[in-house]
């Protein structure tokens, strides 16, 4: 039997060798895909014997990206399925990544077991399964820490086990059909029901008239499927306390099917999921899953025709409710817009399962090109591989440029064997996102460096807390997003310094980098504002030194500017232009240090300053967008009585 399945073999072993090569050489620091370090969070969580971890007392510094908050503690907005089997396959082999290569050579036996239960020839079952192992999306795909080709390939045997126990009428088989629909009911619950749908219909269009037959069929089904069921309800209820509530819409109840807003994550803004909005989604989705089949767009042509020359063939019947089941089904789901922006990079990640019913069908059609003409075959077949490499090309080296660019992230941990605190610049209110390998121990207290999101002048308060750390801000030069070419950024570990007193001279340097001739400088906190003129006929590349005292509430008084607020910014700034009146009006380049009123004669400032552009939007209010204004404006506290920490 080896000897009959040694092709069968070496595809599988393809597959497996290509993932370990595609995680290692063009995922090496990450995809797009912010899933990836949630999963690992997770099952490092799961490998640890926790089902959550614990937010330390401060979960708007710790919380992770994609994490619900419930009693304290936080948990993975995701299922347990798949982060179980990394987590195995780290315990096993070392490493989470062995998962992800067993779930891409998963898909390719499966793939032919599946052409074969359907009714497919040997041949195209062989065919079908090179197909598969040559397409884009398996190579990609099998280099992400993500769980779609685990759900692909047990989906599969979940319908050969499914067909086969209807066809022989097997108890055993139909049992284990259900244990495979019920791990996929742990991995990616809403895709479990779209395989039990399509392969529902198809029993049911092909065998009408034994459907009580099919009832019984379906009764074995559940019994494999109720421990998983209950394993799933009650890993709902310890995370979010309640069975019939799912983590992802404890974490956010906007996240969810159907039309209306929709968001991903608290405190992150709503959009608007409109029925053009899915079209738009769904339309691109489709549009770019040609470039990740094996043949590029020439594959649809061949699948095609072999559909049309075979479209009273009952077997069809299950390619196309396969095919039709997940695009149908993720239409009023607004993550189907959300992925259509990065289709290009990683495919159509909730369309992954249709590349097997397509590979088939491409297989069909190379297999009866060939058994006409054989030569024709051959060249047909030498086409589609001349169509796949293009795409498969700039795929790769996308993805290479954008792990490239994520790599300096990873690498910008060093605070000389310190025990630090380590504040990620403009990383939102959640770990993970901007920066994916700032993943903290589970216990938050044992690792050496400690991430936290940056909180502005809430940074003093766990500061404060954590003592025992030295701080650091993690600082990077390009904007927060992903983006198809995005810039390597230079990221680094600044000091964070604290001082502590009743009154501060802070010392501002002012470059003119306009050529204006009117220079303004001022203070700004909370709703108190003061200016200097500095210049009424100032020069590009004059520089002028100014000097502000601020102080505690009780040590306002004559030179002295008390701190407005309890915790807040106090900034400093500059403005130009023609007159003292225009240089008003025009946008601010500021400073900003945060500050902490500890009692009425006492306070903190946080150093280093931070650069910001400001404009006033419609209501006046002043709006601040994070820049590097060093060119225009330098900070730093000259007198303090006393420093704290840095020092």
């Amino acid at each position: 039997m080896l000897g009959r399945h040694w092709l069968l073999l070496v595809l599988t072993a393809i597959a497996i060798a290509v993932s370990i090569i595609v995680r290692h050489e063009v995922f090496a620091a990450f995809s797009w895909n912010r899933d990836e370090p949630v999963y690992l969070w997770q099952a490092r969580l799961l490998r640890e014997g926790q089902f959550t971890a614990p937010a330390g007392g401060a979960p708007e510094f710790f919380r992770p990206w994609l994490a619900g908050l419930r009693d304290g503690a936080f948990f993975s907005q995701y299922t347990p399925g798949w982060p179980i089997m990394l987590a195995a396959a780290d315990f096993v082999f070392g490493s989470p990544g062995i998962a992800v290569a067993l779930a891409a050579g998963l898909v390719i036996p499966a793939t032919y077991a599946f052409a074969l239960e359907l009714g497919f020839e040997r041949r195209v079952a062989l065919v079908s399964a090179a197909v598969m192992t040559a397409s884009p999306i398996l190579i990609v795909q099998s280099g992400l820490y993500l769980g779609y080709l685990f759900s692909l390939g047990v989906g599969l045997w979940f319908g050969v086990a499914l067909l086969a126990g209807v066809r022989r009428s097997s108890v055993g088989l139909l049992g284990l059909a259900g244990a495979l629909v019920g791990l996929i009911f742990l991995t990616r619950p809403f895709d479990a029901a779209l395989w039990m749908l399509a392969f529902g219909a198809y029993l049911l269009i092909t065998r009408w008239s034994e459907v009580r037959s099919l009832v019984r069929s379906g009764l074995w089904v559940l019994a494999g499927l109720l421990p998983f069921l209950a394993l799933g309800l009650a890993y709902n209820r310890k995370v979010t306390g309640s069975f019939t509530q799912f983590p992802i819409t404890a974490t956010d109840p906007l996240d969810s099917f159907g039309f209306g807003l929709r968001r991903i994550m608290p405190l992150w803004t709503p959009i608007n999921f409109t029925a053009w909005r899915a079209i738009r989604g769904t339309g691109r989705n489709l549009v770019y899953l040609p470039q990740f089949l094996f043949g590029g767009y020439l594959s649809v042509v061949v699948a095609g025709g072999a559909l049309w020359c075979s479209r009273r063939d009952k077997r069809m019947i299950a390619l196309l409710a396969l095919g039709l089941a997940f695009p149908l089904g993720y239409f009023i789901f607004w993550g189907i817009y959300l992925s259509g922006a990065r289709v290009g990079l990683t495919g159509p990640i909730y369309y992954v399962p249709l590349f097997v019913p397509i590979s088939i069908l491409i297989a069909s059609g190379l297999v009866a090109v060939w058994q006409r003409r054989e030569r024709l075959g051959i060249a047909l077949a030498v086409v589609l591989v001349l169509g796949t490499v293009p795409f498969l090309v700039n795929q790769l080296h996308d993805n290479v440029r954008f792990s490239d660019a994520q790599a300096p992230w990873r690498d910008a941990t060093g605070t000389d064997g310190e025990r630090a605190l380590v504040f990620v610049e403009r990383s939102g209110p959640y770990l993970l996102h901007l920066n994916p390998f700032s993943s903290n121990p589970i216990d938050l207290d044992s690792g050496r460096v400690l991430f936290a999101a940056d909180r502005g002048p809430k940074n003093l308060e766990l500061i404060e807390r954590r003592s025992g750390r030295t701080p650091y801000f993690q600082s990077t030069d390009t904007k927060p997003g992903v983006t198809t070419s995005p810039p390597v950024p230079e990221v680094t570990m600044v000091p964070i310094e604290v001082f502590e007193g009743t009154t501060f001279v802070v010392h501002t340097t002012i470059t003119n980098t306009t050529g204006k001739p009117v220079i303004l400088a001022y203070l700004r906190d909370g709703k108190h504002y003061e200016t200097r003129v500095l210049d009424s006929d100032s020069r590009t590349g004059e520089t002028y030194e100014t000097d502000w005292v601020i102080g505690a509430p009780s040590a306002a008084g004559a030179g002295v500017t008390a701190l407005q607020r309890e915790l807040s910014n106090i900034a400093f700034g500059v403005q130009t232009g023609p007159d003292s009146d225009r240089a008003a009006q025009r946008p601010l380049l500021e400073q900003q240090v945060s500050y902490r009123v500890i009692d009425t004669g006492t306070a903190e400032l946080l150093m280093p300053a931070r650069g910001f552009r400001v404009h006033f939007d419609r209501k006046s209010r002043p709006v601040s967008r994070r820049k590097d204004v060093s060119a225009a404006i330098t900070v730093e506290v000259e007198e303090a009585h006393g420093k704290r920490l840095g020092s």
